[in-house]
């Protein structure tokens, strides 16, 4: 097991969830210190304890907690996906520095891609509470585009992610093929349900993306 009192002290504010929820899922081990970017990062290792998650090498700053390196690997060591800085530097940011170097022509368009509160149950929807360690966080419906409105439900081991969106079938599209599609570490997968679409996609094995859509049911409005 980590200890708490040093995971505060070299590894601030990296983990997203409390490490008594991510031990639910994963063994925690520190280990030592690297330079990275210039920095001293104090890496930290998260092997899953089943194959329905990823094993994770994070590097973080002693100072400041910021994430500097991540690696993501398969259930047979394979690295899947890594991100790193080369060069950082830390310290106040002016307006001049994060202002565009070319304005467009024309008006701004403002895109509002937030998400309201949604109550899927209400609608027959049956969303299981908690698939395979990951525990559903959220329930929002956005729109996207100019008025193509999806659902979503947000599925999380307390590190990984998977989120579930829901849609009515389209008959001016041509139809929606079911089925299981990856890259990297992220996977997506497509069923159809009555006559809706539901698309699971997440940073996690297959199976998992799958399980998830999979345990999803719809008994229409109550």
């Amino acid at each position: 097991r980590i200890d708490r009192r040093a995971s505060r002290r070299g590894f601030p504010a990296l983990l997203p969830e409390e490490l008594g929820r991510l031990e639910e899922n994963y063994s925690i081990k520190m280990g030592e210190v690297h330079r990275v970017a210039g920095f001293d990062a104090q890496e930290v290792s998260l092997v899953p304890n089943d194959k329905y998650r990823y094993s994770y090498r994070l590097w973080s700053d002693v100072h400041s907690g910021m994430l500097l390196k991540a690696q993501i690997h398969d259930e047979d060591g394979k690295q899947l996906e890594q991100f790193m800085f080369t060069q950082l530097s830390l310290g106040g940011v002016t307006r001049k520095q994060v202002r565009p170097s070319k304005l467009p022509r024309g008006k701004w368009r403002v895109e509002n891609s937030v998400g309201t509160p949604a109550d899927f149950a209400s609608e027959g929807w049956e969303f299981r509470p908690e698939v395979l360690g990951f525990r559903r966080i959220a329930e929002i419906k956005r729109v996207l585009g100019k008025s193509r409105r999806v659902g979503q439900v947000v599925y999380s081991d307390g590190l990984a992610a998977v989120s579930v969106f829901v849609e009515p079938a389209n008959s001016k599209r041509a139809p929606h093929r079911a089925g299981v599609a990856g890259t990297g570490a992220v996977h997506l997968y497509a069923r159809n349900l009555g006559d809706h679409v539901l698309t699971a996609v997440g940073e996690a094995p297959a199976v998992t993306v799958q399980r998830i859509a999979d345990s999803v049911a719809y008994r229409g409005p109550q």
